[in-house]
């Protein structure tokens, strides 16, 4: 195998164990919330105790912070310490486990068909995206002008429909919140294919330090996360409209 092909496959490999030990974490956040909470699943649906739930939401304050220490940290470790794998790999495996809390307040308490249709696009979307970004021979950096662009134009959209909720409110604003939607969805989908580019330049010229792979696995990590919630979302929409 090339330089190249292995530089690529420890990025990739990296990002995985990260999406396993979210997953891991995921289930264990999970049946600890199920558990405590005293689940009762019905054919009307999902009861729980409020207060114990309530207070497990109130705690995700902390792993969302963590995120924020952590993200900060793995840039800046990526950077001054490149010759060393363990400075990164710390704070990414804490935001990995972190992210896993979080999806747990919400996860069992999602239909499994919603999961696994979510899950399965989540990968063809991210699959297809990395795909256009190794594949890519010319320069994509417009890819992320284009992208601050969008971000911008979204930002305007946003004052808009504050304007209309307290000015008109009502006026029905579902336009504004799909226009918002899937305008973030698209500034993912351009992040993530710039980002692979990004790491197939740096795989090329053979620049991948231990740390500096860590780092990027970790920036290809946050993509697929936020791709999957994106699309989580979506499919939630879709079926409760259908259920009803």
């Amino acid at each position: 195998l090339s330089t190249k092909a292995v530089n690529l496959g420890r990025v990739f490999g990296y990002m995985a164990l990260a999406i396993l030990v979210t997953a891991i974490f995921t289930g264990l956040f999970g049946y600890l919330i199920w558990t405590v909470c005293e689940c009762v699943k019905t054919p009307t649906g999902i009861y729980a105790n409020y207060d114990a739930y309530l207070g497990f939401a109130i705690g995700a304050i902390v792993p969302a912070i963590g995120m924020i220490v952590c993200s900060v940290l793995a840039g800046s470790f990526s950077f001054k310490h490149r010759q060393s794998s363990r400075s990164v790999l710390i704070p990414f495996t804490i935001y990995a486990i972190c992210i896993g809390y979080v999806l747990a307040l919400i996860i069992p308490f999602i239909p499994f068909e919603v999961l696994a249709v979510s899950l399965g696009a989540s990968l063809i979307v991210f699959g297809s995206l990395a795909l256009v970004g190794l594949v890519s021979k010319g320069n994509m950096n417009p890819l992320m002008t284009l992208a601050g662009g969008l971000m911008s134009g979204i930002f305007l959209v946003c004052l808009m429909n504050l304007i209309f909720i307290w000015f008109v409110p009502s006026v029905v604003v579902d336009v504004f919140f799909w226009i918002i939607s899937l305008g973030i969805f698209v500034v993912l989908m351009l992040t993530t294919i710039w980002d692979v580019w990004h790491i197939k330049t740096i795989a090329e010229q053979n620049e991948l330090t231990p740390n500096l792979t860590l780092f990027l696995a970790f920036r290809l990590y946050v993509d697929f996360i936020a791709i999957f919630i994106r699309i989580l979302y979506y499919v939630l929409i879709i079926y409760s409209r259908h259920s009803n």
